[in-house]
C-alpha cells in the first residue's frame, strides 16, 4: 500500500510540473513576440542556456550530496 501511495504522489508531482510547463510556455512565447519576433530567438536561447546551466549544477550536486539530500534539494527547488 505504501508503494501505491508513493506512485500516486510521484504521478501528481510530475503531472503538475508538466501542466505548469504547458500553461506557461504559450505565455512565455506570447510575451516574447509582443514587440517583435526577433526577440523570440533570444528568449529561446536564454531558456536553453539556463537549462544547460541547471543540468550542470544538478550533475555537480549529485556527486557532492547523498541521494536523500540530493532528491530533497531537487524536489524543493522545483516546488
Amino acid at each position: 500500500m505504501k508503494d501505491f501511495r508513493l506512485l500516486a504522489l510521484s504521478f501528481c508531482f510530475i503531472f503538475s510540473v508538466f501542466c505548469a510547463y504547458a500553461i506557461l510556455r504559450p505565455v512565455r512565447d506570447a510575451l516574447g513576440i509582443h514587440d517583435s519576433t526577433d526577440e523570440l530567438k533570444w528568449l529561446f536561447l536564454g531558456t536553453f542556456v539556463f537549462t544547460l546551466f541547471g543540468s550542470f549544477v544538478a550533475v555537480w550536486a549529485s556527486g557532492r550530496l547523498s541521494k536523500r539530500r540530493y532528491f530533497d534539494a531537487v524536489f524543493g527547488f522545483l516546488l
